[in-house]
């Protein structure tokens, strides 16, 4: 069984990540998103991590075949259950989602997560 400390180091924006790979971060728009997070989605899966996309629900295709174009395969990635692309956010609000209370709350996120 391969260890977390035997996985190959994965990067961000040129900077090495620890063991916790968890990224929040804001965009301008979903080409920035692609250009920044595609290198880092792409890497993590190839190491064997797994990756859970919160997005609109109305954006899911066009952001499959995004990270398709982007050298993913979505179908193998989902199959091996290393990517999630759920459309969530389309039952409940973003609100709901991410800002509970008016605030990200990360305790508050990670049940929310395992529901998606």
């Amino acid at each position: 069984m391969e260890q977390a400390t035997d996985r190959r180091e994965v990067r961000l924006a040129g900077v090495p990540l620890g063991k916790g790979r968890h990224i929040c971060a804001l965009f301008h728009d979903r080409d920035e998103w692609f250009d920044v997070l595609l290198p880092f989605v792409r890497e993590g899966l190839q190491v064997g991590d797994k990756a859970l996309h919160l997005i609109d629900g109305r954006r899911r295709a066009e952001h499959v075949e995004r990270l398709r174009q982007g050298g993913i395969d979505v179908d193998e990635a989902e199959r091996k259950g290393q990517l999630e692309v759920t459309g969530r956010l389309e039952v409940k609000g973003w609100d709901e989602a991410q800002l509970r209370g008016g605030r990200f709350d990360q305790h508050a996120m990670l049940p929310f997560s395992r529901t998606a």
